[in-house]
């Protein structure tokens, strides 16, 4: 019987080739960085979630004649940005961070949940730098060297 060609790799130059990017992060900085990755990911998803119940809504609305043509062109422009917003915010461009801060302040303006995740996002984006642009660190290197320092417990 052959090898499974999908189980992680052992060979032990393998692994220490992918743990070059984090051989100076100290585990207390890879957590914070880890628990930001995390966050990002959450709000994208509640992102995706607020969208689709926005959509409904405006579906809803459509049928009655509350909104007009501009109330629903706004919503919908609304809904396009943040759709691109949480997008953005998983395959982490330049450019996703960005447009994740103009989303972060006019999530502010929900009080008080709004406000609750905005400033979350907010602080999740000015230190997680590192998890946007061509250079990034990936959530599954991150979830993977996590994993490997507390198995080997590295502090």
């Amino acid at each position: 019987m052959s090898e499974n060609p999908y189980a992680t790799p052992t060979d032990p130059g393998f692994i220490l080739a992918e743990r070059q990017s984090f051989k100076d992060m100290p585990t207390r900085e890879l957590k914070k960085l880890r628990n930001d990755s995390h966050s990002i990911r959450a709000i994208a998803v509640l992102m995706m979630l607020g969208t689709g119940l926005v959509l409904l809504v405006i579906v809803g609305l459509m049928t009655t004649e509350y909104l007009g043509v501009m109330e629903i062109g706004i919503l919908l422009g609304m809904v396009a940005f943040q759709g691109v917003v949480s997008i953005a915010m998983f395959k982490r461009p330049n450019w996703g961070r960005v447009i994740g801060f103009i989303s972060a302040v006019f999530m502010l303006l929900g009080f008080p949940v709004g406000t609750l995740i905005g400033i979350l996002f907010l602080i999740s984006l000015v230190r997680g730098e590192r998890l946007f642009g061509p250079d990034r660190i990936l959530h599954k290197d991150l979830e993977a060297e996590w994993k490997y320092r507390r198995k080997n417990k590295v502090e």
